[in-house]
């Protein structure tokens, strides 16, 4: 019978014990969230976000709960409840999504939201395809303009035309994969696991946030201007040109999202 007890005392046990709640209360929204990825293989990528946070909040060392951890996922659970019939299917999940955040940040970690494990939870919502409608237009406008800012000081008179680049008598389109939406999902899941990783609070995580949105939009433009040059005929490239810009400029916008977080990780520190 102490054991029983003891185990059930266990904080572990109790975070078991916390999601499954959380779980069970949002069950219509995991169902509706596995048959979302059953319709969409490319959103599976999400799932990624989704088992590093648990990982994360699993594996860190566990820290002294805050006073009343219960509070933040139940007040969400009421608002997913009182909502539901209000709300669709994408916003019941964002309130679930949260309500797991905050079970693992306040069982866990000591927090009532961990910054990077509630980034990882919302980038695992299956929103790329939604994305890819509503934001690749104007990312790709966008791109467009930063493109021509580039090439002008390099001798390219260029003029913007929507998502398309002029050149003289030549149009030069930027098409829907340099619009960088995914480009963007997986700069912010690389942003949410350096938080994680370095400890960042809620400014530092945001400062994160806020500049790898600007570093994949230069490393994006920094793509069209590359591929304008072959598409205008002023180079060649071979037949592996193309992608091999593509995983270039993914790399280098990488390596700046690491290094601008380290640099944060480093004013956070000198601050202390």
């Amino acid at each position: 019978m102490n054991n029983l007890k003891s185990k059930i005392q266990n904080p572990k046990y109790i975070l078991y014990w916390a999601l499954a709640a959380v779980l069970a209360a949002c069950w219509a929204t995991w169902r509706w969230y596995a048959g979302r990825l059953a319709a969409s293989p490319e959103e599976f990528w999400t799932l990624l976000a989704l088992a590093t946070a648990v990982v994360f909040a699993v594996a860190a060392p566990a820290a002294a709960r805050p006073r009343a951890p219960w509070l933040l996922p139940t007040l969400l659970l009421l608002a997913y409840a009182a909502g539901y019939h209000l709300l669709f299917p994408l916003a019941r999940a964002v309130l679930a999504m949260a309500a797991l955040a905050a079970t693992l940040s306040a069982f866990r970690l000591g927090a009532r939201l961990h910054p990077g494990v509630c980034g990882l939870c919302l980038l695992a919502l299956p929103v790329i395809p939604s994305l890819q409608f509503y934001l690749g237009y104007p990312l790709r406008a966008l791109v467009t303009g930063i493109t021509v800012l580039l090439l002008r000081p390099a001798g390219f008179f260029v003029q913007p035309e929507g998502t398309a680049l002029r050149w003289g008598d030549m149009l030069v389109v930027v098409d829907a994969p340099c619009s960088g939406v995914k480009m963007l999902w997986v700069g912010c899941y690389l942003a949410c696991v350096l938080a994680c990783a370095f400890r960042l609070g809620w400014r530092g995580a945001t400062l994160a946030i806020g500049g790898t949105v600007l570093l994949v939009l230069l490393g994006n433009a920094f793509r069209a201007m590359a591929l304008f040059l072959p598409e205008a005929g002023v180079l060649h490239l071979p037949a592996w040109g193309h992608d091999g810009i593509g995983l270039f400029t993914f790399g280098l916008t990488a390596i700046g999202i690491v290094a601008y977080l380290r640099m944060l990780q480093r004013r956070r520190s000198c601050a202390g």
